[in-house]
């Protein structure tokens, strides 16, 4: 088991065409029944909850999440990509984890991706959530 935490990643920076700071890291493997992707808090940013990330889904085989820090004073945002090779059902509240407690949910919240399209109940917590319910008559 691997925990990747947010703080260690070796960011690549480069600057998009609105002047923007991206820093982006493609994972070269993530197996989502062993390993952790921790969120902690960003520096001099506060806390990142699982509904300030945006995700893209790219396909069955990788998924890149987006967050974009608070400016500091007299400075522009930074825009942070992360991609991880691994299929998007498969990420659980156990696998993808925020130091604030707050939840990324998505279809049954396991690793296994067959009852993902079923009826699930994805309870969130009094926090800053993102939940996916995907197909079938989901309870969130």
């Amino acid at each position: 088991m691997t925990t990747y935490k947010w703080s260690d990643i070796t960011w690549v920076s480069s600057t998009t065409s609105n002047g923007l700071t991206k820093k982006s890291f493609t994972m070269s493997s993530f197996n989502p029944a062993t390993d952790v992707l921790l969120f902690e808090d960003a520096p001099s940013a506060g806390p990142i909850s699982a509904g300030d990330v945006s995700f893209s889904n790219n396909g069955l085989t990788a998924l890149t999440f987006r967050h974009t820090n608070s400016a500091l004073a007299g400075s522009l945002p930074v825009l942070y990509e992360l991609t991880l090779p691994a299929n998007f059902l498969a990420i659980t509240t156990t696998n993808v984890v925020f130091s604030n407690g707050s939840r990324f949910l998505v279809g049954d919240n396991t690793t296994a991706t067959t009852q993902d399209d079923a009826a699930n109940t994805l309870t969130g917590t009094g926090g800053i959530d993102r939940i996916i319910g995907l197909g079938g008559n989901d309870t969130l």
